[in-house]
């Protein structure tokens, strides 16, 4: 695997990629954007989000995301 797209980057990675594979960019779709959520730490206890920072510390930790 030489790139990873990520979603906070969504049009812009997919237009690299076009431009790698030598397909012409298109403007992706976007259906909804959602404007009446938390942040996701309100989603997490303290306890569930250590879980998942355990479970996930090497994508954190290789995407450069601190959670």
């Amino acid at each position: 695997m030489d790139f990873i797209a990520k979603y906070e980057n969504l049009q812009d990675d997919f237009n690299t990629l076009c431009e790698q594979l030598n397909l012409p960019a298109t403007t992706l779709p976007h259906k909804r954007k959602a404007t009446d959520r938390e942040s996701y730490h309100g989603y997490y206890s303290d306890d569930l989000a250590e879980l998942v920072a355990q479970h996930f510390q090497k994508d954190i930790q290789m995407l450069g995301y601190r959670f």
